[in-house]
């Protein structure tokens, strides 16, 4: 197995193992209210995420940056209910790429510092950590699109199976996205300010 195949593997499963579901979460929050046909808009948002992702990933994991685990915890599941919330404002026609996308890349940051003591252990040994990661990354972009395409594929079922409004069923997803990652930020809380 070459370094490309083998890192590259690694970001793809990171992304989709069920264990990390916040990724998921945070991906079906993030693309609720895109159509397919906005492809250009949830790619660049997707991508920005991952950009981000990346960013902090390699700074923390190369110990250039160390920001406290419990809050991360605790950020993780904030960034995934801001991304919800944000589904409820009105849908319009909107010029330019929106401010989805730049919240995405942002987030992404936080999601990056998840994964650093992880980055540690892996990249520890390698010559180019730089490398690595960027075919990490690769996977993780993979990945995400797997996962977009994905709930772009059960929505439509859904809702042409239903005969569902769009809208309806973007508030539905997010009342759920909403409360579950209410949840996971009660769980994930940093008892020690108190």
């Amino acid at each position: 197995m070459t370094k490309f195949e083998l890192y590259f593997n690694l970001g793809l499963q990171h992304i989709t193992d069920f264990q990390g579901f916040d990724h998921m979460l945070f991906l079906l929050a993030l693309c609720t209210t895109y159509q397919f046909a906005d492809w250009r808009k949830w790619l660049l948002a997707v991508t920005l995420f991952t950009v981000g992702h990346s960013v902090t990933l390699f700074i923390a994991g190369m110990d250039y940056l160390s920001v406290d685990a419990g809050w991360i915890e605790f950020l993780i599941p904030v960034t995934i209910f801001i991304s919800a919330l944000m589904n409820l404002k009105k849908p319009g026609k909107s010029s330019g790429i929106g401010l989805r996308p730049i919240v995405a890349g942002v987030f992404g940051l936080i999601h990056g510092f998840g994964f650093s003591n992880y980055f540690k252990m892996v990249f520890a040994e390698e010559s180019n950590p730089f490398v690595a990661v960027s075919y990490f990354t690769l996977g993780i972009e993979a990945g995400q699109l797997l996962i977009v395409l994905s709930i772009f594929l059960i929505s439509w079922a859904l809702i042409n199976g239903l005969k569902t409004k769009q809208r309806d069923w973007e508030l539905f997803i997010t009342g759920g996205v909403v409360a579950l990652s209410s949840y996971l930020m009660t769980q994930t809380f940093p008892l020690e300010l108190f």
